[in-house]
């Protein structure tokens, strides 16, 4: 099945669906030039997922759409080009390939379809226009420790369970060959062992990365248990701002962050509060939808114990 993007249609689904959760200053887009795409890879990984691009001169606002229903947004994500070290723009025959590579390491890879279709009569001008609002930043550095390190990292892991799982079937084989005499059950057992295999690895890793986190998840507890006692916001900021373990995955900053923002926020520090929010990048729309419930909330309310 083929979907069709109608422009029109798309426009609505964006205003309807995610507008009423983004911060204000992202309804300054004016979605009359926006382009259908595919986020390719994300942070060096493979993925695939159609997006909505427009640009203006201070970032670029990407809405997810649903895997299945072309009417339905189920996030977004903005580039601010004040956030981003270099872009890069491949010119090819029916796509622009665009990587954006951000101060913090992420790094984003798009196709952006370049052929105007008979629901996207504007595809080309738009795609043209965007393109024309990249360069204009003048963004080349793509050279980025951190991402190195994050690449490095996936490929290790990558290689980790294609090495093992290799290891695992040959094993396997080897036993079912020598004791194994029905042809039926040498298949379940080979397949059997594969699943096996990405069950344990999975546990493994997932240990592992909790272990990781442990030290700064049992300090973290201690704090919110406290002021759960105690209601005392000068002591949960200022307990935050002392931790002596940081967080070691996206996960957990988030969490931290959001954290931190509520304690600025209830010790009436709105902007400091509103800044922490802004460090805030994620592609998961729960945690951006909580993102922007806690940005109205800051904006438009006096501190209230009770909101939180």
């Amino acid at each position: 099945m083929k979907f069709v993007y109608r422009e029109d249609d798309v426009r609505e689904t964006i205003i309807t669906q995610i507008f009423p959760e983004v911060p204000e200053k992202l309804k300054r887009f004016s979605l009359q030039q926006i382009a259908i795409a595919k986020i390719i890879k994300v942070n060096g990984e493979k993925m695939l997922s159609s997006c909505v691009l427009e640009a203006d001169n201070r970032g670029v606002l990407v809405v997810h759409m649903h895997h299945f229903k072309v009417d339905k947004a189920i996030g977004y994500d903005y580039f601010a080009f004040s956030d981003l070290q270099g872009i890069r723009i491949k010119e090819g025959m029916l796509f622009y390939k665009m990587t954006f590579q951000f101060k913090d390491g992420r790094n984003y890879v798009i196709h952006m379809q370049k052929r105007n279709m008979k629901h996207l009569p504007n595809q080309r001008k738009n795609a043209e226009y965007i393109v024309t609002t990249l360069h204009e930043q003048h963004l080349h550095d793509m050279e980025n420790l951190t991402f190195k390190k994050m690449k490095r990292q996936n490929r290790m892991m990558d290689f980790t369970y294609t090495s093992t799982l290799i290891l695992t079937v040959v094993m396997t084989l080897f036993i079912g060959i020598t004791y194994m005499p029905s042809k039926v059950l040498f298949f379940f057992m080979i397949f059997g062992a594969a699943i096996l295999h990405f069950i344990i690895f999975s546990m493994v890793t997932t240990f592992f990365s909790n272990r990781k986190n442990r030290p700064f998840l049992e300090e973290y507890s201690r704090i919110m248990e406290q002021y759960q006692q105690t209601e005392d916001a000068e002591q949960l900021l200022n307990a935050l701002q002392t931790m002596q373990h940081e967080p070691k995955s996206e996960h957990t900053e988030n969490m931290f962050k959001l954290s931190l923002s509520t304690a600025l926020y209830k010790t009436k520090q709105v902007n400091e509060a509103l800044e922490v929010l802004d460090t805030i990048e994620t592609t998961n729309p729960q945690i951006a939808k909580v993102v922007a419930e806690h940005r109205f909330i800051f904006e438009a309310h006096e501190p209230d114990d009770e909101e939180f």
